[in-house]
């Protein structure tokens, strides 16, 4: 049997070092994503398998406050949801959760900056088509206005 939590690692890295190659390794992860035609389509597939044991890498990087790993993880789920690995509605809540953070009270301005970033960058590569993705677009796009405004002299 595959070693999941390996497999998860080996995407990690690869999503975090070489991110400029994330569109193949989404190409990589759907296909291992597709059910075996021989295989049992009550089992999870490998790539289902891989691809929570990823989440669980990406929330200890969220819990580190790795930012640039925690960038490059936004990415690889926002070209996973037109390959239909990741629903709109899951990265929707995901994305909305870093806007959030820009309403917190007293907010550094770095952490503000940082999960703008990740939100704004998710954005602009899944290309929002759906009516929740646009609406959080506009949401952050008005909280960076005000952010910046906040932060000139």
């Amino acid at each position: 049997p595959p070693n999941i939590p390996s497999l998860a690692e080996a995407f990690h890295i690869s999503v975090t070092e070489q991110p400029y190659k994330i569109p193949y390794y989404t190409a990589l992860l759907r296909r291992l994503h597709d059910t075996p035609e021989d295989g049992n389509p009550e089992e999870l597939s490998l790539g289902r398998q891989i691809l929570e044991e990823f989440w669980k890498g990406f929330q200890a990087y969220m819990d580190k406050l790795a930012w640039r790993e925690t960038r490059f993880c936004i990415h690889f789920f926002s070209h996973l949801t037109p390959a239909k690995l990741v629903g709109p509605e899951s990265l929707t809540l995901l994305l909305q959760a870093f806007t959030t953070v820009l309403d917190e009270f007293e907010v550094s301005h770095g952490r503000a900056e940082h999960a703008a970033l990740c939100a704004a960058e998710g954005l602009m590569i899944v290309r929002p088509t759906n009516v929740s993705l646009i609406a959080v677009f506009l949401t952050l796009v008005i909280r960076v206005t005000l952010l910046l405004k906040q932060s000139l002299p």
